[in-house]
């Protein structure tokens, strides 16, 4: 293979990366994730959307490639999306996958519009891949903490050359250990991945994947006992652990037929609920004790956490740890929030402007209108004259009011400018703008 197809193959595999597979660092999504955020967010913010329709409309505008049904369900898994339907199981030895999209419907959960969509039309925006002019779509979501981060569980995805597998936290746990960081808070929490699993690493190893973004991480599935029925309940299998390794540890015990199983989670609908049960009534106790004790020691299995992202300057693949991807989400959302605050600012400049226009052209306007003139432009021309404020800032003022408002507006450019006030010093003491929204998250 010469030089020339190498350096193709490499441009291809990097385009890949960053605009297929892997996350963004600044709001932790891939790009059919936030497109179908953003599709969700523009037809189903209120109320419940065919599923087929989110994903035409997402392929028509956003994401020309395919169906995003599969990441529209897997948002659903994560947490982020309210549905009806069904949608599968992936709790049973074999998951069964979700109704066809014309049968199910969702729509965005209030707490993903709150934590992600309230400063939207303040990030940049670009062409759309479909390369129509009309049709944009953000770079990135303003999102209070990386979406890769809070979902239910961790991500795992293949990129060109590279593997990112991401653990998941509760949202009050980043909270806590972002307010750490920023130094509101003084005690470290070292906080621990979402799972429904026991974790037999250290602290120690849980910190080093917050501050480096790699390690090992050893989950042991969960089980219950009912020792006067001689059964085992299976209640959490350990990340990426299939069911058949499993059952390869018990071969002879399965072979004599003195174990049996079997699978109930579908229908007990609350998670994985495999019972094993000791079939023979000779040496049961036994029997049960050794299946115990074997099960125990082979119900684990290690994830070799491996946090890789995307970096929004150079748009390429980077190592991050977590502490790194908090901190440059909380800086993106702290410089949104800014962008918001000077537009409000000068939103409430032209009111204010606008009002004090509007306060001098009141007694000519009212003037006017007694003297029962029905030609318009000879109403803006005598004003016009009467105040000597330009003709075509009178005409737009009465084409953007009725008369009628402009006659009755009140004299509020105190309160006006009280708010702009306020909002200059919001922007002087930006920090305590933004911690304050973390800090009133439940």
């Amino acid at each position: 293979m010469d030089n020339t197809v190498l350096r193709m193959y490499k441009r291809y595999g990097l385009m890949v990366n960053s605009n297929r597979m892997l996350p963004l660092d600044i709001d932790g999504c891939k790009p059919a994730e936030r497109r179908v955020l953003v599709t969700l967010y523009q037809l189903a913010k209120d109320k419940l959307v065919k599923c087929a329709r989110i994903d035409g409309d997402c392929i028509g505008k956003l994401h020309p490639h395919g169906s995003v049904y599969g990441s529209l369900v897997q948002l659903y898994y994560q947490g982020f999306i309210q549905a009806q339907g069904n949608f599968g199981n992936k709790y049973s030895i074999e998951e069964s996958p979700p109704a066809a999209s014309r049968y199910t419907e969702c729509k965005l959960k209030k707490e993903t519009v709150n934590l992600m969509f309230r400063l939207i039309n303040y990030v940049p925006w670009k062409i759309s891949e479909i390369e129509d002019p009309d049709i944009q779509e953000p770079e990135y979501l303003p999102t209070m903490f990386p979406v890769c981060l809070m979902g239910n569980e961790f991500v795992d995805n293949i990129g060109f050359g590279f593997r990112t597998v991401i653990p998941t936290y509760k949202k009050e746990d980043l909270n806590k250990r972002l307010l750490y960081l920023l130094g509101k808070r003084k005690d470290k929490p070292t906080i621990k991945p979402i799972t429904n699993c026991e974790i037999l690493n250290s602290d120690k190893d849980l910190e080093e994947l917050l501050t480096t973004g790699k390690m090992k991480i050893t989950f042991k599935g969960i089980f219950k006992l009912d020792p006067t029925k001689s059964k085992v309940i299976i209640k959490a299998m350990p990340p990426s652990k299939s069911f058949e390794s499993l059952l390869n540890k018990f071969d002879s015990e399965l072979n004599n037929q003195d174990i049996g199983w079997r699978d109930e989670s579908a229908h007990i609908n609350d998670g994985t609920h495999i019972v094993f049960e000791v079939l023979k009534s000779r040496n049961r106790d036994l029997i049960f004790k050794t299946f115990v004790k074997k099960l125990n020691d082979n119900l684990q299995n290690s994830i070799s956490f491996n946090l890789l992202v995307v970096d929004y300057e150079t748009r390429t693949p980077k190592l991050m740890s977590v502490d790194e991807m908090l901190l440059k989400t909380y800086n993106m959302y702290k410089n949104t929030n800014e962008l918001m605050l000077k537009s409000e600012e000068e939103r409430f400049k032209i009111l204010i402007n606008e009002n004090k226009l509007i306060q001098q052209i009141k007694p000519s306007l009212s003037k006017q209108l007694q003297s029962k003139e029905t030609d318009v432009d000879k109403i803006i021309d005598e004003i016009a004259n009467d105040t000597f404020i330009d003709r075509n800032i009178i005409k737009e003022l009465i084409q953007k009011h009725r008369i009628s408002k402009l006659l009755s507006v009140k004299d509020d450019l105190k309160e006006l400018e009280i708010k702009i006030l306020d909002i200059v010093d919001c922007i002087k003491n930006i920090d305590k703008f933004v911690l304050k929204q973390y800090e009133e998250l439940k």
